[in-house]
């Protein structure tokens, strides 16, 4: 496989990705995997748990309510696939290519998907309960509906991602990016968004619960209707040129009135109908 195709995630503030695996180190199961996705049907419904499909290719290929529960996936590029309603509980996924892939409604308990690429897939009320993505390219994501306890993002990119109604309870996202993401009902319940940038984010009827924020930036972001409640605080944020009007935000220092402009030169004498 052409080590070219992957994400550098060490450009972004994660970890270098492991070295491509070479296509020798598919396994013979993997490769009959490969075949059967090009049969009528692909592998709807086919039960591929705890299989060793390290580097596989399954570009495009509908895996609908597939089982690959505990699977290593390793190196794999599923880029375009088809894994709503899939189960990946405990799946290795560590390095895989899985942009543009439709995950909605899959299974991702457990999962450990450190520096796998998901840009632009959709994870439209899918679950990551205890899931690992330190690293993980997650930009242009749609992560509505996504439902995760305990999830790890450290040092995750998530640029221009899209969440309504996503709820994160005791994430870790220290380090993570957020630029331009875009938040609408979602819930922050504890965890930790110390040193995330969320420059130009935009949060609408959001909740930071308990949620630990120093050292976050949020320049130039927007918030409406959020709320900072459990002891969450900008007070070690960056967050000088935030706009969050009508919200009731602890630690954000009020902006400092503008300077009367200065007159531009001396007064001028105007006439009118011949008179000063």
């Amino acid at each position: 496989m052409n080590a070219s195709r992957h994400f550098t995630s060490h450009r972004h503030g994660g970890p270098p990705r492991p070295p491509t695996s070479p296509v020798s180190a598919v396994t013979p199961f993997a490769r009959q995997v490969q075949a059967w996705a090009q049969a009528p049907g692909g592998l709807a419904g086919h039960d591929l748990a705890h299989r060793d499909l390290r580097g596989v290719v399954l570009d495009g290929a509908d895996l609908r309510n597939a089982d690959l529960t505990g699977s290593d996936l390793t190196d794999a590029s599923l880029r375009g696939a088809d894994l709503s309603g899939a189960r990946l509980r405990d799946a290795l996924l560590s390095a895989a290519d899985c942009s543009g892939a439709r995950l909605d409604g899959a299974c991702l308990d457990g999962s450990q998907a450190a520096c796998c690429r998901l840009a632009g897939a959709s994870l439209v009320r899918a679950r990551a309960d205890g899931a690992s993505w330190p690293g993980a390219d997650l930009s242009d994501a749609d992560l509505s509906g996504l439902a995760a306890s305990g999830l790890d993002l450290t040092r995750a990119v998530l640029d221009r991602s899209h969440a309504a109604g996503m709820t994160l309870r005791d994430a870790s996202a220290e380090h993570s990016r957020w630029r331009g993401a875009r938040w609408r009902n979602v819930s922050v319940i504890g965890g930790s968004l110390r040193g995330a940038d969320l420059r130009q984010a935009q949060l609408t009827d959001c909740a930071l619960d308990g949620t630990e924020l120093a050292g976050s930036t949020w320049e130039h972001a927007r918030w409406r209707a959020v709320t900072l409640a459990g002891g969450s605080t900008l007070r070690d944020a960056r967050a000088d040129t935030l706009c969050a009007p009508g919200c009731d935000v602890p630690g954000l220092s009020p902006r400092a009135p503008r300077p009367p402009r200065a007159a531009d030169g001396p007064p001028r004498l105007i006439v009118v109908r011949g008179r000063a």
